[in-house]
């Protein structure tokens, strides 16, 4: 026994029966926290699949087989030391990596770049092997028969281990700290500077701790080192359910009040119709944060695949990218749909969905013409609902006039070599605050004769990107002439008015009734199978017969006609409704001019005004709707649903 006794003369400087005491203190504790930690990590997690849970779950287990081990070889000299050094050397190996491996598994909820958090897991990686290898063989041999020459060497390790190990851990929280920083820029300021300090406070004290385990060491009180360690780390672990929940709150840009006030970090006033990305794609296709602040939080993606035979649920990402093989007939075939919807914000803060529903049919009736499978109606406005509460707070105030533009996408995404229907469809819905697409200013149109923008048998009545993007350069020569928007003429005979290249055309006729004399207003929009299903269009010649007992005449409009309109509109979802100041057709030579409100404001003549604001005031909450399902509200998401990201 004796023999065995001198194997063990290093664990104490003095053989304090002082430290032995204090150790013993410190076992006991940590024995009760390691028992705690285990219950509450099993009773916390509903979910227990997750990478992180596991980490809290394994780095807490194993604090208690490190501590046993000490305790059979500090108390039990007598039995074989291999056994209690076994059980330390996995205990620690498992505790001090499982904890850095809890750090950097929920870094991905702050930080926005896979190529830093790839790097930070081969540090993790990287250090275990290098400081826990050496620490183990050199702890193994200082309870050999040639202990003293092991346990000096064990010594010097164990030392450069812990100020590693506390390096490794201070590299993570400072990356963690500094992103969540960022985060908190766009959140109100007193709820998260609080949280912010939290954040601070609580790795103050995870850096305080190491520096205390490393003091003790220095100064000879090595007993009471070998438990003050795993004491430590149980009070790291403890800590980690104190910062958990704030985090993932503010990583899922959500309040405790649902919804979320406006971010103060737009200019709201001068929101404008741009896309303005708080992050860039990097050469090594990852993305990272830019000096932009961002104006949303993610998008959401569903996707078809020909073997279920069904679209996925919806599920929440943070890049702004897509990741689409080049070969995929979205990119090469045209084979893609969109649509556009907005979102407003009312007065009592609730956000609703203009009319969705609408949204939803039409752009199945578009996927029909280009051979990809119908989204579900539940699934577009599951998904349409979501991407807004997941950016709720980038809904611009109510007060602003402004909207969030949502605009959801169809596209075959798998790489498709033949012109035949792909094996996988993706849908996606990207949300952005956004003003009024042509301002709220009457402009001039420009009848377009020589690009015909669909066959009479065409897609024209579908909403595909190859309806628009060959009217690009036409609309781009005519603003360089002074006119804000281009107007098309049906393709077979260029006759009839079809609509305009962004929007809807809706015209306004005043008479009086022949036989009371009283005014009667008309509202004509064009019948013609090679134009969209305006929603806004069509909302709006509800809005006149309801709300002012307005005709309503849905026909083909002969090209003659645009004389004896009083008024005509562009009505779009990017656009609401814009007033038309004129009409020109070059090859007749003709100008037909409209009502707009005057020269100086050219805010839209009376009609238009009238409708506008009804339609606006509808959307906002600020006008009674009456016709019935509308506005959708959006409501919180579910418990747990962006937990998954």
């Amino acid at each position: 026994m004796s023999s065995e006794r001198s194997k063990l003369d290093w664990l104490s400087s003095d053989g304090d029966a002082v430290q032995a005491q204090v150790l013993a203190a410190f076992g006991a504790l940590v024995f009760y926290n390691a028992l705690e930690l285990i219950v509450l990590c099993l009773a916390r997690f509903k979910r227990r699949g997750s990478f992180y849970f596991w980490c809290l779950l394994v780095a807490s287990a194993s604090l208690i087989p490190h501590c046993l081990g000490f305790v059979l070889l500090f108390f039990r000299p007598q039995i074989s030391p291999y056994g209690p050094v076994t059980l330390i050397i996995i205990g620690w190996c498992f505790t001090v990596t499982g904890h850095s491996l809890v750090l950097w598994s929920r870094l991905h909820l702050v930080l926005q770049s896979p190529r830093l958090l790839r790097a930070l897991l081969r540090l993790i990686v990287i250090d275990g092997v290098l400081f826990h290898t050496p620490t183990a063989v050199l702890l193994y041999g200082a309870v050999s028969p040639n202990a003293p020459t092991f346990a000096a060497g064990y010594r010097v390790m164990e030392r450069i281990q812990l100020v590693g190990f506390g390096l490794q851990e201070c590299v993570i929280s400072g990356v963690y700290v500094w992103e969540t920083a960022k985060m908190l820029r766009l959140r109100p300021a007193r709820q998260h500077s609080r949280i912010l300090l939290q954040l601070l406070a609580i790795n103050v004290v995870v850096l305080l701790l190491d520096v205390l385990v490393v003091g003790i060491e220095y100064a000879g009180y090595y007993a009471v080192q070998v438990m003050f360690k795993p004491f430590t780390y149980s009070i790291k672990l403890k800590l980690e359910y104190a910062v958990l929940g704030g985090l993932v709150q503010i990583a899922n840009g959500r309040t405790m009040a649902f919804p979320p006030p406006p971010v103060d970090t737009i200019d709201w006033s001068n929101v404008g119709f741009k896309v303005r990305e708080g992050m860039t794609l990097t050469p090594e296709h990852d993305f990272q944060t830019n000096d932009n602040k961002p104006t949303v939080n993610g998008h959401v993606e569903s996707t078809y695949v020909k073997t279920t035979n069904r679209w996925t649920p919806p599920r929440f990402v943070r890049s702004p990218y897509l990741p689409i093989h080049g070969m995929a007939p979205g990119l090469n075939y045209g084979q893609q749909a969109y649509e556009g919807l907005k979102a407003f914000r009312h007065a009592n803060g609730q956000i609703t969905i203009f009319r969705p529903d609408r949204n939803a049919k039409r752009l199945q009736r578009s996927a029909q013409f280009i051979s990809i499978p119908p989204v579900p109606e539940p699934l577009f406005l599951e998904a349409v609902e979501r991407a807004v509460a997941a950016n709720a707070e980038f809904v611009p105030p109510h007060e602003t006039g402004a909207a969030m533009y949502i605009r959801p996408l169809v596209f075959g995404s798998a790489a498709q070599l033949g012109l035949a229907p792909p094996d996988e469809y993706t849908f996606v819905v990207f949300v952005m605050p956004t003003g009024v697409y042509h301002g709220v200013h009457a402009v001039d149109a420009l009848v377009l004769e020589d690009f015909d923008r669909a066959a009479p048998q065409g897609t024209g009545s579908a909403k595909v990107g190859g309806n628009y993007a060959p009217v690009l350069r036409h609309s781009a020569r005519a603003q360089a002439e002074g006119f804000g928007i281009t107007l098309h003429l049906d393709s077979r005979t260029r006759s009839e008015i079809d609509e305009f290249s962004t929007s809807a055309m809706i015209a306004v006729r005043k008479d009086q009734d022949e036989r009371t004399g009283d005014a009667v207003t008309t509202l004509v929009q064009p019948d013609s199978p090679n134009v969209i299903d305006s929603v806004t269009a069509a909302s709006v010649c509800e809005i006149a017969t309801a709300y002012f007992g307005w005709r309503v005449e849905k026909r083909r409009i002969p090209y003659e006609e645009l004389g004896r309109f009083d008024e005509v509109m562009a009505a779009g979802t990017a656009a609401a409704l814009v007033p038309i100041r004129s009409i020109t057709r070059r090859s007749t030579g003709d100008r037909f001019q409209y009502e707009c409100g005057g020269e100086e404001e050219a805010s839209g003549g009376e009609v238009c005004v009238k409708l506008l604001q009804t339609l606006k005031g509808i959307q906002m909450g600020k006008v009674e709707e009456k016709l019935g399902g509308w506005n959708h509200v959006v409501k919180p998401l579910p418990a747990g649903w962006l937990d998954a990201v």
